[in-house]
């Protein structure tokens, strides 16, 4: 049995899938409360809707190939909890959590006493820093006698691009993957869980070593510091920041700064050799290079041109964002190294503070550095 908490844009492609994919093995949902019941039960009616952006964008395919999505309909059968009404509830084995990263530390809370041991958590979120938040807070003696009810966690990285356009129902606009990584890859029920996910059509999903999967997650925090910022603040579609060349200069300084912040984190955390990141620390550096992650937004930003940002989405309905943990996180790490951050940290600011002119003051930074790099 698998739990999804979390049913926005990304938790309904992977409910939808997972249920899709294994018809026989329940799939529960877990609603946040008797509003979101009464909208999952009367507006929904007990069903996940995905549609592709255009038709025949994504067309079924057989159950084995996994180079389209499929997506196209609906998708019954599940299982429900409300987490503010739960009765007698019984053990968590699989949790996967796609709650924006701000909400999952305080959601995390009301599973706690279902979760054990034997429980594997995957973490599906932007930015980074939720597990450490959730150990931090919730298991502070680590190293003592708590430590045996941690559950194991498996962390991961999408660039599926989807947005809500109703409760439980969305839009799937781009084709992704889904890249997953645990520290404890050798655990029984971790292995069962990187074994059955991968086997879901139309998620994409493979898995990766945890050096590796480390490396993926820090050029996707590059990648989300750039692409959702933007898009809320000029309140555009992703694949204007390709399009339209007011934003080229903002990429350079972006990645010429954050580069600089992300390589100088790597080297503080002894990823920078062979045995602690990838297969080599050339590898490594390549792909935090201005260049590389340069290469990597643009190609993020075509594969999702049409997709609406959560950020945007957020940042439109005045609802609290993910910034802390992207831009924010990259603001930290560049005061923990007395590096500059001038890019990271206005961004971060105008996000949360949601005044000022985002296009002029944001533009006047790139240009003030005059093509040499983060000041």
């Amino acid at each position: 049995m698998t739990h999804v908490l979390g049913v926005g844009a990304i938790g309904t492609l992977v409910a939808f899938h997972l249920k899709r994919a294994y018809p026989g093995s329940p799939v529960t949902l877990l609603l946040r409360n008797q509003a979101a019941r009464r909208s999952w039960i009367e507006k929904a009616g007990e069903r996940l809707t995905i549609r592709p952006l255009r038709p025949g964008l994504h067309e079924p395919t057989p159950p084995k190939d996994t180079s389209a999505t499929g997506c196209t309909g609906t998708q019954g059968g599940f299982q429900y909890e409300v987490l503010d009404h739960m009765t007698d509830p019984g053990p968590i084995r699989r949790l996967i959590i796609t709650t924006k990263a701000h909400q999952t530390v305080d959601a995390y809370a009301q599973l706690i006493p279902r979760l054990g041991p034997s429980s594997v958590v995957v973490l599906l979120q932007n930015g980074i820093g939720v597990q450490e938040g959730i150990l931090s807070r919730h298991y502070p003696s680590r190293g003592g006698s708590l430590n045996t009810e941690i559950p194991h966690f498996v962390l991961g990285t999408t660039n599926h691009g989807c947005y809500r356009e109703a409760p439980f129902r969305i839009v799937h606009a781009g084709l992704g993957e889904i890249s997953l990584g645990s520290q404890a890859p050798a655990a029984p029920e971790v292995q069962a869980t990187l074994e059955t996910l991968p086997g879901v059509d139309g998620l994409n999903v493979h898995t990766e070593s945890w050096p590796a999967l480390s490396r993926r997650l820090l050029v996707k925090l590059a990648v989300n510091g750039f692409i959702n910022a933007l898009t809320a603040l000029f309140d555009c579609p992703n694949g204007d920041l390709v399009t339209h060349s007011r934003y080229r200069a903002l990429l350079d300084f972006f990645c010429r700064e954050t580069s600089a912040i992300l390589t100088k984190h790597v080297e503080a955390q002894g990823c920078g050799t062979a045995t602690h990141c990838a297969s080599t620390t050339d590898e490594l550096a390549r792909s935090l290079t201005p260049e590389a992650l340069r290469t990597a937004i643009l190609h993020t930003c075509r594969l999702t041109a049409a997709n609406e940002s959560s950020m945007r989405q957020d940042y439109r309905a005045g609802r609290q964002t993910e910034i802390d943990y992207i831009n924010g996180y990259l603001t930290r790490l560049a005061t923990r190294y007395g590096l500059p951050g001038p890019y990271n940290q206005l961004v971060t600011r105008l996000i949360a503070d949601r005044v000022g002119h985002p296009g002029r003051q944001l533009l006047s930074l790139a240009q003030g550095s005059d093509g040499q790099g983060a000041p």
